[in-house]
């Protein structure tokens, strides 16, 4: 039984590499499924028994990758990363510039908490409580 789990996770996981490499040379909306499924080698009824759309292809790679580093310990890496990355669009505004370093740096604590406390919390319910408390929306 665990073999046809990995097998399957396998074959999700070539799809998903074939849609990023196909993403190196086209947008996502130009990629159909055959081209993912050809170059994954795959059926497209694989596709379709996996996944229901390009996006979620991704997810699954984004959630994999994500639960390896926080396996090996790279968590903070990872966020690090995501920082630096987000660090490049700052603004002119200085005000803006450190409001935007303030929040990307109370997430990554809020994210690396939850990841240290087992993730007791479902990511829906996290991203529910991060909503709620740090970006409040006004009484309509």
């Amino acid at each position: 039984m665990a073999r046809k789990k990995n097998s399957g996770d396998f074959l999700k996981e070539c799809m998903a590499d074939a849609l990023f490499i196909l993403l190196q040379t086209k947008s996502i909306e130009e990629i159909t499924i055959s081209e993912v499924t050809a170059l994954a080698n795959v059926s497209r009824i694989t596709y379709y028994r996996n996944f229901t759309s390009k996006e979620s292809m991704i997810e699954f790679k984004l959630d994999k990758l994500i639960d390896e580093w926080i396996r090996a310990n790279l968590s903070v890496m990872l966020l690090n990363r995501l920082i630096l990355k987000f660090h490049g669009f700052n603004t002119p505004d200085r005000n803006e510039y450190y409001r935007q370093i303030f929040i990307s740096f109370g997430l990554c604590g809020i994210i690396l908490t939850w990841i240290d406390n087992d993730m007791k919390e479902s990511p829906e319910e996290m991203a529910k409580t991060v909503s709620r408390r740090f970006f409040p929306q006004p009484d309509l």
